[in-house]
């Protein structure tokens, strides 16, 4: 296995170098001196994507606002990381306009399950500062989106673990490949994007059949596990309704996240009371979703927490209720 993902390694690092020339702008090439507009950006241009599945390296960097993050901090959600750096003029500002058309077509998803990261290029020059007011002249969203620079010798291993190669013509002068890459809440590389305007519409889809399968596994591992059989018959949707005394399958807004931990929490005295047996707690950058089964899978109730709103559903059917979390409500943990 080390020979085969050594030799995927190798392989990915040529293919990203060849295609380094024939995607990198030029400086001879129109400039972007101002911001460049998502919706301006052309869908046309040349692209190449590739399924990956390698381990994501770990790496502690500090964001625009002097924090330390690390990749594992994400664990339980997608991160969309690709590389830039805030002096460039011709490749970072479309990368960068080209994760804004992403973040647009993601919507509610943004932030709520899915997360951006760019990591400087050249960590001699930009600090936290300078990347911040990147971040404000480029309208990134900063909940939900980590610019990240630190030591040069860390910012280069993180540039090395990830196959980025570029090359520094003169001080805040570097080509470098075009590379987004997409990591899934397990922390595996599932696909590396070449080029400045990858379709966003390909991102979403990607994410989303990823997301279903992962639901779908999590799922019937969860129905695989030993269980006792219930004594009673299981509760209906309408008993849990007046039991909990909220309505199941829509959210719950609270006035904080604490608010939100303590109603779920209430939740789960209930229906441990009740007779509901806890299986499973998993957890994302800002989501929890905690799953209860009545008897021999009999029935399965999952609470989710996703930031300030909490959601209940039941269902006979984990993989069902597993996938209702996933595409109604944008809860992506699972594990």
């Amino acid at each position: 296995m080390r020979r085969i993902a050594a030799i995927l390694a190798i392989i990915i690092g040529l293919i990203g170098f060849g295609l380094a020339a024939y995607l990198y702008i030029s400086p001879g090439a129109a400039t972007a001196t101002t911001p460049i507009k998502a919706e301006a950006v052309s869908s046309s241009a040349p692209y190449f994507a590739m399924e990956v599945e390698r381990p994501a390296a770990d790496f502690s960097l500090i964001n625009q606002d002097g924090e330390t993050v690390s990749l594992s901090d994400y664990r339980g959600s997608f991160v969309v990381l690709d590389f830039v750096y805030t002096s460039c003029v011709t490749v970072c500002p479309l990368l960068t306009a080209n994760l804004r058309r992403v973040e647009n077509e993601l919507g509610d998803r943004f932030s709520s399950g899915v997360y951006f990261i760019s990591i400087t290029i050249d960590p001699e020059y930009d600090t936290p500062e300078r990347f911040k007011s990147y971040a404000e002249t480029y309208g990134a969203d900063l909940s939900g989106w980590d610019f990240l620079t630190g030591e040069p010798t860390t910012v280069y291993q993180v540039l090395d673990d990830y196959l980025q190669t570029f090359e520094e013509k003169a001080p805040q002068d570097i080509d470098h490949t075009a590379l987004t890459v997409l990591i899934d809440p397990n922390g595996m590389e599932r696909y590396r994007y070449w080029g400045t305007v990858y379709p966003p519409e390909m991102v979403i889809e990607h994410i989303e059949t990823l997301g279903r399968a992962g639901a779908e596994e999590a799922a019937l591992a969860m129905a695989a596990e030993p269980a006792l059989a219930a004594v009673n018959p299981v509760p209906s949707q309408a008993e849990m309704d007046a039991l909990l005394g909220i309505p199941q399958g829509e959210y719950i807004p609270f006035n904080s996240a604490e608010e939100a931990i303590e109603f779920a929490q209430t939740v789960t005295n209930k229906l441990l009371t009740q007779g509901w047996t806890k299986i499973r707690t998993v957890n994302g950058k800002e989501q929890e979703a905690r799953f209860f089964r009545w008897g021999e899978n009999e029935s399965f109730i999952g609470i989710g927490i996703d930031l300030e709103r909490v959601v209940v559903l039941q269902d006979s059917d984990p993989v069902r209720l597993w996938t209702d979390f996933f595409e109604k409500f944008y809860l992506y943990c699972y594990g």
